[in-house]
C-alpha cells in the first residue's frame, strides 16, 4: 500500500512534527508499505536523510509553515481560504495514495484536503481545537467537514486528548471523531536516585513555555543545592555555561528519553492560557518515560496527570510557588518514583506508535490493511 504522510509543520529535526512523522514512517515501512513524507519548504538535507534511513522518501512540499499564522485582522477569513486553496494545489502534487496521513491535522489542511479534485482515504490527528488555531480556523473546519461529508470522502479524525475531542465533535457535526492512542513512545528511566538531585527544563524554550521564569528559578535551585539541566535548543542560555552544577544540553535532540533519564524531576513552566486546551509533548514524554513531574495548574497536562502521585502542580506562576512544588516533590520521593514507573507501564500498554498505526488502519475502508506478502 502507498502511504503519504503530510505535515506542513515538518521543517526541522526536532519537536513532535519530526518525531511523529519519522516514527510513523518507520512503523508503516516496517509493515511493508511504501511511505512518502511531505513537509514544509526549507527542510534541511539532514532531515530528509533521516527519513531515507528508515526506508521512506521525504520531500519539501508546503509553502505555508503551520506556525506562521496570518494576522487576525478583518481580512483573515479570505486569507486563510486562499492558503487552503494553495495547500490543495500542493497536496495534489504528491499524487494519489491508498492512505494520506496527517499526524498534526489543522483546519487549513483539512480544508485543503476537502478541496482536492480526487481525494482518497485520509486520517488525521488533531492537537488543538480548530477555533484555537486562528480566528478563522473554526469556520474553516466546519466548512471542510461539511464539504467532506457532502462529497462522501473517507475521512477519519482523532483528537490527541479527550478535551480536544469534545471540541472537535461539536465542530464536526456528523463527522466521526475517534479516540486513538497517542503516537508517542517512552523509554523507561533505568534507575532512580534515592532523592532529587537533578532538575530538568526540557524542550524548545520560548515565551509561551515560560522561558522568562527559567533564569531566576534556575538560580534559586542552584542556590538550594540542586544540579540543573537546561535543554538550550536555540542557544539562549550560553552565557550561563561557566556556572557550577548547571548543564546545558545544546541544540535539538532526537532521542529525548536519553535527556529525560538524566533528570530526577522535570519542571514545566508553560503559560496556562496557551496550554489550557493543548497538550505538552514534554509532559507526555516525562510520563511515558517514568519521570516525576512538576506542572502548572490550569493546563491540559495538569488536568490529565494531576491524579498521578508522581506529579505535583503549582497554582501561581512565580519562582517561590515553583520552588515549593519542587520541595513537595521531594516528600516521599521513592514513592513518587514507583508511581512514575506504574504510569510509564500503563503508557506502554495503552499508547505508542504501533497502537496508533493499528487504529489508523482499522478506522478506514482501505483496500489493503495489511502488509503485502
Amino acid at each position: 500500500m502507498r502511504v503519504n504522510i503530510f505535515d506542513n509543520g515538518l521543517r526541522s529535526g526536532t519537536g513532535h512534527h519530526f518525531d511523529y512523522c519519522l516514527n510513523l514512517a518507520r512503523s508503516l515501512t516496517q509493515r511493508g508499505h511504501a511511505v512518502s513524507v511531505w513537509g514544509a519548504r526549507g527542510m534541511p538535507d539532514d532531515v530528509i536523510a533521516a527519513f531515507h534511513q528508515v526506508g521512506s522518501q521525504a520531500s519539501a512540499l508546503f509553502s505555508h509553515f503551520t506556525h506562521d499564522h496570518p494576522a487576525p485582522d478583518i481580512d483573515s477569513p479570505g486569507i486563510v481560504r486562499a492558503l487552503a486553496n494553495k495547500a490543495a494545489q500542493e497536496l495534489a502534487q504528491a499524487g494519489m495514495a491508498e492512505l494520506s496521513l496527517f499526524p498534526t491535522l489543522t483546519a487549513l489542511q483539512l480544508a485543503a484536503w476537502s478541496r482536492l479534485e480526487v481525494a482518497g482515504p485520509m486520517a488525521g490527528l488533531v492537537h488543538v481545537p480548530p477555533e484555537d488555531e486562528h480566528p478563522a480556523s473554526g469556520t474553516l473546519w466546519i466548512e471542510a467537514t461539511g464539504r467532506a461529508r457532502a462529497r462522501g470522502l473517507h475521512v477519519a479524525v482523532a483528537a490527541i486528548d479527550p478535551v480536544i475531542g469534545s471540541a472537535l465533535r461539536t465542530a464536526s457535526d456528523a463527522l466521526a471523531v475517534f479516540d486513538w492512542p497517542m503516537p508517542l513512545d517512552g523509554t523507561p528511566k533505568p534507575h532512580y536516585q534515592p532523592q532529587i538531585a537533578s532538575v530538568g527544563f526540557i524542550g524548545h524554550q520560548r515565551e509561551e513555555r515560560g522561558i522568562l521564569l527559567i533564569p531566576p528559578l534556575v538560580r534559586a535551585l542552584l542556590d538550594t543545592g540542586y544540579r540543573v539541566l537546561i535543554h538550550d535548543t536555540m542557544g539562549q542560555f550560553q552565557s550561563l555555561t561557566a556556572i557550577p552544577n548547571l548543564v546545558l544540553i545544546n541544540g535539538f535532540v532526537r532521542k529525548l528519553a536519553i535527556v529525560l533519564a538524566q533528570c530526577d524531576l522535570v519542571v514545566c513552566t508553560m503559560q496556562p492560557e496557551h496550554y489550557a486546551r493543548r497538550t505538552s509533548g514534554i509532559a507526555c514524554s516525562a510520563v511515558a518515560c517514568g519521570i516525576p513531574l512538576v506542572l502548572p495548574s490550569g493546563t491540559l497536562s495538569a488536568a490529565r496527570y494531576d491524579r498521578l502521585e508522581s506529579v505535583v502542580c503549582y497554582h501561581e506562576r512565580t519562582v517561590p510557588a515553583m520552588l515549593d512544588a519542587v520541595a513537595q516533590s521531594r516528600l516521599d520521593y521513592p514513592r513518587r518514583c514507583l508511581d512514575a514507573q506504574r504510569a510509564a507501564l500503563d503508557w506502554r500498554q495503552t499508547q505508542g506508535v504501533e497502537k496508533f498505526v493499528d487504529a489508523v488502519l482499522a478506522a478506514l475502508p482501505l483496500p489493503t490493511q495489511s502488509a503485502p506478502a
